[in-house]
């Protein structure tokens, strides 16, 4: 949850400088591409550690050292008495997070 609101932090500070800030576009460019860059990889980092969070309920399993990094059986995490719907709602959000951060990385190139 830190490095969520970490990230919302730092796309609240794009919001501040492209409202207040003067100067040329090449200070602009760099006083907001790399901020967003930034923010939404701590925001991807919240999600996913939310996401390893919920692949890893079982905390006997992890006692084993059994360690789920990207993906756990939607059997085994219902059998913890998560509901499906959580599983596949975490797994979209954590994809979602994914994508955005590829198109933050492309928006660096100009077409």
């Amino acid at each position: 949850a830190v490095m969520c609101c970490e990230g919302c932090l730092l796309f609240l500070w794009i919001d501040l400088i492209t409202t207040y800030a003067v100067g040329t576009p090449e200070m602009l460019y760099e006083l907001t591409k790399i901020p967003h860059l930034v923010g939404g990889t701590f925001f991807l980092s919240g999600i996913y550690l939310a996401w390893f969070q919920l692949i890893n309920a079982d905390s006997e399993k992890l006692n084993d050292n059994n360690v789920h990094y990207l993906w756990a059986s939607i059997d085994a995490v219902t059998g913890l008495g998560i509901e499906k719907a959580s599983y596949v709602g975490s797994l979209m959000y954590l994809l979602g997070a994914v994508l955005y951060t590829i198109a933050q990385v492309a928006d660096f190139w100009e077409l």
